[in-house]
């Protein structure tokens, strides 16, 4: 999906072909994870055959389904997958990025409070995965600057609330979203 996202197209039909070839036969007979295992298989060939007609923004669209597709599945199987706390973190921020595009009036004390509940929510989430974090993982300077960044700069978020500073706020969910993005290409 991020190799889509930043139109390596190559790239992405090259992960995706790979992904086809070593999960042949993952799920084969088991009832949990048979028909969905089957279903993103077949979701994966037609991302492949819309790459190849030059759809990319579709193919990561299904490919997007299937990702929250094998989390569903992990869930049910209770599977606790660290790469899936990325990936719930990812869409915990959702509603943060939003106030990006959308800015939020600073005078507006329910907007505010909004903003910072968002964010909060997002600091929690990412907190959770750093204590998940399997040792090699924890350890990695690229994790390390990129969760620890995040976590700072979600902890100044009640301050450019506070001081109504639309530019700091502004500025933080730039930062943040960029590096969401890369926890989520590379850990999730």
């Amino acid at each position: 999906m991020a190799y889509l996202r930043t139109g390596n197209i190559d790239f992405a039909a090259l992960e995706l072909e790979a992904y086809l070839e070593k999960w042949q036969a993952f799920g084969a007979g088991n009832e949990d994870t048979g028909k969905p295992v089957a279903a993103a298989r077949r979701d994966i060939a037609s991302a492949l055959a819309l790459i190849d007609a030059g759809e990319p923004d579709r193919a990561r669209q299904l490919l997007a389904r299937v990702r929250g597709a094998f989390r569903e599945l992990h869930r049910k199987v209770g599977l606790d997958i660290f790469a899936d706390c990325i990936f719930d973190a990812d869409a915990a921020a959702r509603p943060l990025w939003v106030n990006r595009r959308d800015r939020p009036d600073l005078d507006q004390q329910a907007q505010v409070a909004r903003v910072n509940a968002e964010a909060g929510h997002y600091r929690t989430a990412l907190a959770a995965c750093n204590a998940k974090a399997p040792a090699g993982i924890a350890a990695d300077q690229e994790f390390r600057r990129l969760m620890d960044g995040s976590l700072h700069s979600l902890s100044r978020i009640p301050e450019a609330l506070g001081d109504k500073d639309a530019g700091l706020l502004y500025r933080l969910l730039i930062e943040l979203r960029a590096s969401a993005r890369l926890l989520a290409f590379r850990y999730g």
